[in-house]
């Protein structure tokens, strides 16, 4: 099973935010998103597409394989 790795993609919005010396509402709306969606992820919760999308343009990458986690199929 493919999913997104929320943990990780929450780790690396809080590295790039601890960088620019920014506030939680500040990577919200430089981001485009909501800061209730910021608090989501803190809580382990997908961003709806359109929020991963800006959040991965506000990171400055197009590359999603650092946020991609597998697990084996159960059996």
């Amino acid at each position: 099973m493919i999913r997104l790795d929320v943990d990780a993609l929450y780790v690396a919005l809080d590295r790039r935010r601890r960088h620019s010396r920014l506030k939680w509402r500040d990577v919200a709306a430089q981001a485009g998103i909501s800061p209730s969606t910021c608090t989501r992820l803190g809580q382990g919760r997908r961003p709806d597409a359109d929020g991963l999308v800006r959040i991965l343009a506000w990171l400055n990458t197009t590359d999603l394989a650092p946020y991609i986690t597998t697990t084996p199929p159960e059996v």
